[in-house]
């Protein structure tokens, strides 16, 4: 393809007579709508110059030009005032007066209409009608909140049996200023989700969960203890399909580029032989061995970790706070398959910044997982940290899981009231600084559990 220059619009500005268009325009408007109120106007000039070129051989050189105005208005009659309202227009020249380009007296009369209203009362059954413009702005609202990465929740109560807030594959959200009284998980950031419940399963990257008041329950478990938790962190991996491999109910496996789970299967159904390859890409196929393979994705991902997710400013009065896990021994899912090597085990990637629990002896973060964890800033009336390692259906720690806990600005004074600060009964490598103490943080091991320390606070080993 040969190379090409484009040019397009205004590339020599003419400033003074963009000054004076723009003075005939708010002119134009008071004249032609008296009613119209001018909050803003912005007029700038942007000159753009692109290259672009591949190794294709495509080489194309681009110079354009154009004069913007922004403006900012409402409509205004005595004491009645419309919202405000933005038209933005873009002209190559300055030979047409600016109120007569783009959509500018489409908006400003809608604005001047907009001072007479109708109120509406009672229910009624009907026809919605959209302009283009608006269906466009819904569109855009709809596909920017719900369907894109970028999740933003802000103020709500949630009360009930199931989980609050539930994330998966999820990217970039904030949740804030909630109240939540639920007997499942407050608020759920799965990325290793059970299979049979997610429509898609992957990493969780940057997200921000702060201001949130986690409230007890009435509900009870068969133990007498309240149902439910603040929050749950759940990561996964899995790996591919072999012959021979030993599947159980929503264990996942990669084949090919395709992703399938072990579903639906009955609770508690014992590992089985997998021999025959799972091909499909809809639905579900059972194998001649009797297990059924769900496709749940073609993407290729086997991972789904969970990365740089902060809890800031929580208060919790419910006896469980946050849990960060691998689900592996459950009757739900095992999401970490016993082939995969500890070179490749899920991570998780979680900050706790100022949160507070105010039940005794209950701990801030229950840890059974590879996890690197920053606990800044909390108080507990339990141990901050309760620290274990996931195990195998034969009861056996996974090998070589490795965990950091560092805790740095956190109180230790004589108002504790839980006889230990940090347990941990599998290897956690964990650092203390920059606390503020007026006794010996206090740190339990169990078992074998190798629990390495540092930094410049000082601590006892029970």
């Amino acid at each position: 393809q040969e190379p090409a220059k484009f040019r397009q619009g205004c590339l020599k500005p003419d400033f003074g007579r963009f000054f004076d268009r723009t003075k005939e325009l708010l002119a134009d408007i008071k004249k032609e709508y008296p009613k119209i109120q001018i909050m803003n106007v912005i007029g700038e000039y942007v000159k753009a110059h692109s290259l672009m070129r591949n190794s294709n051989g495509v080489d194309f050189e681009e110079t354009s030009g154009e004069y913007i105005v922004i403006l900012e208005f409402a409509g205004h009659e005595g004491d009645i005032t419309t919202s405000l309202d933005y038209c933005t227009v873009q002209m190559k020249d300055l030979e047409q007066r600016i109120i007569d380009t783009g959509s500018l007296r489409y908006h400003l009369e809608n604005a001047q209409r907009q001072l007479v209203q109708i109120p509406l009362s009672g229910k009624f059954t009907g026809s919605v009608m959209f302009t283009p413009e608006l269906f466009a702005e819904l569109m855009f609202m709809v596909i920017g909140n719900y369907i894109s990465d970028g999740v933003l929740i802000d103020g709500f109560e949630i009360r009930g049996r199931k989980d609050g807030v539930h994330f998966i594959c999820a990217r970039n959200f904030t949740v804030r200023n909630g109240v939540i009284c639920t007997c499942d998980d407050g608020i759920a950031i799965n990325a290793g989700d059970w299979p049979d419940c997610a429509p898609v399963i992957g990493s969780i990257e940057n997200g921000l969960v702060e201001k949130i008041h986690m409230l007890p329950t009435e509900i009870m478990d068969k133990a007498g203890r309240q149902r439910g938790e603040l929050g749950l962190v759940i990561a996964g991996v899995w790996t591919d399909w072999h012959p021979g491999m030993r599947l159980q109910r929503n264990d996942v496996v990669r084949s090919g580029n395709n992703v399938y789970a072990v579903a639906p299967m009955p609770f508690n159904t014992n590992e089985t032989v997998s021999l025959t390859r799972p091909e499909h890409t809809k639905g579900v196929w059972k194998s001649p061995e009797g297990i059924n393979f769900l496709f749940l994705q073609s993407n290729g991902v086997c991972r789904a970790d969970v990365k740089n997710v902060k809890f800031r400013d929580i208060l919790c009065d419910h006896p469980n706070s946050l849990r960060a896990s691998w689900e592996v021994g459950s009757p739900w899912a095992r999401l970490v398959h016993p082939e995969i090597p500890p070179e490749d085990y899920p991570k998780i990637d979680i900050t706790l910044e100022r949160m507070r629990t105010t039940v005794t002896n209950r701990s801030l973060l229950r840890c059974s997982a590879a996890a690197t964890v920053k606990i800044v800033d909390c108080r507990s009336n339990g141990p901050l940290l309760g620290a274990s390692g996931p195990r195998q259906l034969d009861g056996s720690v996974f090998p070589g899981l490795k965990r950091k806990v560092t805790i740095t600005d956190c109180v230790f004074d004589g108002e504790k009231r839980t006889d230990v600060d940090c347990v941990s009964y599998s290897e956690t490598e964990l650092v203390l600084e920059n606390n503020r103490q007026s006794r010996d943080v206090v740190i339990s091991t169990g078992g074998k559990a190798s629990v390495t320390v540092s930094g410049d606070t000082k601590y006892v080993k029970k």
